[in-house]
């Protein structure tokens, strides 16, 4: 059973990405989270922006859980691919003026 995807079978928790479309620093991409269908009825999102990946230094940043509903497993996978890709982990913040 899938874990991330489309899907909307149990184990499902969604789909992340990485996308630059909205974020407001030109050297920054927004990781971002979308839930499974079958979480979006416990969560009060369907989509949300939950790290950066900073690219001049590269580095990244997650936030915190928002709600008890979240999926911890997001953001330890995360982290997981990130320090994989050989990133290093900062603070989190999606523009220098936070």
């Amino acid at each position: 059973m899938p874990r991330y995807g489309q899907s909307c079978q149990m184990g499902a928790l969604g789909s992340v990405w990485l996308e630059r479309f909205n974020n407001p620093d030109r050297h920054c991409m927004d990781i971002s989270y979308c839930p499974s269908p079958r979480l979006q009825g416990d969560l009060s999102y369907v989509q949300r922006v939950i790290g950066v990946l900073y690219l001049k230094t590269a580095e990244f940043g997650l936030d915190g859980i928002s709600c008890e509903s979240e999926p911890r497993e997001i953001f330890i996978d995360t982290a997981n691919v990130l320090e994989g890709w050989g990133l290093k982990r900062t603070k989190f913040k999606r523009s220098p003026q936070d």
